[in-house]
Parts: structure tokens; sequence; C-alpha cells
């Protein structure tokens, strides 16, 4: 029979184990697991996996996961921010072509009403991913 190595924990999940053994061990009755633990839990699911991140933390993986998959609606209500569009609609000229003569006017709008207008000359090179990238990422 073939022997698994176990591999080590993510940095800082040690530490969210420690903290979540604290709160089974203080805790009154079969209260729930507070937020914050839970949103550690799904912070390090989202980046090593449900199932390794639920054995580590002895937490359910059906809870850990149905978390996860609500967390970016839930994160964004709780933060107060405009959650990400599920589509962007560009017009019938693909800006990622090159502009034509009479040249180009891009024009962002986000959920909460911000809004970008650039208008460019003909020729003039344009990197529509990164304008999008920083327009979105700027601080509010």
């Amino acid at each position: 029979m073939k022997r698994t190595q176990k591999r080590a924990l993510p940095a800082g999940v040690k530490e969210l184990r420690g903290r979540i053994e604290q709160w089974r061990r203080t805790r009154k009755g079969r209260s729930r697991m507070p937020e914050p633990l839970w949103d550690g839990a799904v912070a390090f699911a989202r980046v090593h996996g449900v199932y390794g991140i639920s054995q580590a933390l002895r937490v359910s993986y059906d809870s850990l996961k149905t978390r996860l998959t609500r967390a970016p609606k839930a994160e964004a209500r709780r933060q107060g921010s405009a959650v990400a569009a599920d589509f962007v609609e560009l017009a019938a000229v693909s800006p990622l072509m090159a502009p034509p003569a009479t040249g180009t006017v891009v024009e962002l709008v986000e959920r909460n009403g911000a809004k970008l207008t650039i208008s460019l000359a003909a020729g003039t090179p344009l990197d529509v991913a990164a304008l999008m990238r920083g327009f979105r990422s700027r601080r509010r």
C-alpha cells in the first residue's frame, strides 16, 4: 500500500486553526463559528483549495465550500463596494482594433456612477485591458 506524504500547512493556517480550537474550547453550547474565523478559512480555501483547508482547520467541507461560492458577493456587501460587473459591453466597432481615421472615444462607466471618458486622436495605440484594470483598481 502506498503511503502519502502530508504537505506542510500554508503559512497562517496553523495560527487560524489555533484560533478556531480556542473558540471551540470557550464557546457556550453549540454556537456558530464567528464570521471572522470563517472569513479566514474562506481566504485560505480560495488559494489552497477547499478540501485541504477544511481538513487542516477541522471545519465542515460543505459549509466551507458554500461560503466560498457566495463569498465575493457577501464580502462586497460588507465592505460597501460594488460587485464586479458580470459583463463588459463593447461598442460595435471593436476598440481592440486600430482606431478609425477620425479618432476613438472610450467611455467606462461603473455601477456606482463613476465615469471615465477618453478621446484619442487617430492612430493612437490603446491597451483597453490595462485601461480597464487601472480604472477599476483606483482608490474609491
